[in-house]
């Protein structure tokens, strides 16, 4: 499994400081930034972003199905920092974390693309609690999309936009 904390990057010396004035609702002023890198990470790589490890290994186990190569992240800051090194194809973002929940961490992501001018990551948000309301929060958060745990192989191939493999056709096909 791919660790964050063993990326080299995090001993570089931090360049960059937000600006209070700048910052967006619900990002700690006065956090040293370090200048993003964007380096690919990978063809297809997709960034998991899940506190639950069984959770974490099955949505692993399914991107994998599908294809990507996976990195995760267990904490919305792990992700807001990752994002800055590595630019991923999509971030499927788990909406209640501790330290900082998958809302914070998508805007920290949409400020940090435009301070430094970086394309836009799709971010797919994934939650046990589906509502109207919530879709409304994690659309306003900048999440493109929302897909409700638990999910179906088809589902997540759909709101990544990509076709399941046809070998796993009896794996995404939905139940009747």
């Amino acid at each position: 499994m791919w660790v964050f904390t063993q990326m080299a990057w995090v001993e570089c010396h931090f360049a960059r400081h937000f600006k209070t004035a700048e910052e967006p609702p619900g990002l700690m002023s006065g956090v040293v930034m370090p200048e993003p890198a964007q380096v690919p990470a990978g063809k297809d790589a997709v960034l998991l972003v899940e506190d639950t490890e069984a959770t974490r290994l099955v949505i692993r186990f399914m991107l994998e199905a599908l294809g990507f190569d996976v990195h995760c992240a267990c904490t919305g800051k792990q992700a807001v920092d990752m994002t800055l090194v590595h630019y991923y194809v999509a971030v499927l973002m788990d909406v209640e974390m501790p330290e900082m929940d998958g809302l914070e961490a998508t805007k920290a992501i949409r400020y940090r693309e435009g301070q430094y001018d970086l394309p836009p990551v799709r971010v797919v948000g994934i939650t046990c609690h589906h509502s109207h309301s919530i879709s409304i929060l994690c659309r306003y958060a900048g999440m493109d999309d929302i897909l409700p745990k638990p999910f179906f192989l088809h589902q997540l191939a759909e709101k990544l936009a990509v076709e399941a493999p046809a070998t796993l056709s009896r794996l995404v096909k939905a139940p009747h």
